[in-house]
């Protein structure tokens, strides 16, 4: 190494597989979304039902979008929060094991 070099590694970004309208942002998101928007004309649906009046329909309406878009919108360095659950909801489901050695004494006299 040469005098004033200094050692700089490029570490390559994760690379997605699937179709990515914006960086971050790809098919499931957009699924996710659409899922909270249903999950906004629901609510204002049964809110009108209910027969509320229309500011109250209206945060209805933004409460489900709003919920929906805001699982599906990736941090600036990290998964969405929808994967994040999904992720521990799978680690909560596997079983788990404690490799314990029965013939190894628990303290160490010395």
């Amino acid at each position: 190494m040469q005098a004033g070099e200094s050692k700089h590694y490029l570490i390559p970004a994760p690379i997605r597989r699937g179709y990515e309208f914006f960086p971050g942002w790809g098919i499931p998101e957009v699924v996710v979304t659409l899922a909270g928007l249903l999950a906004g004309v629901l609510l204002f649906l049964m809110v009108w039902l209910i027969g509320w009046p229309f500011p109250v329909r209206l945060m209805a309406f933004l409460l489900g979008s709003g919920i929906g878009a805001g699982l599906a919108m990736p941090p600036p360095h990290g998964d969405p929060l929808y994967r994040r659950i999904v992720a521990s909801w799978r680690y909560r489901r596997q079983p788990r094991r404690y490799p314990y050695d029965w013939r190894r004494p628990d303290w160490n006299e010395d």
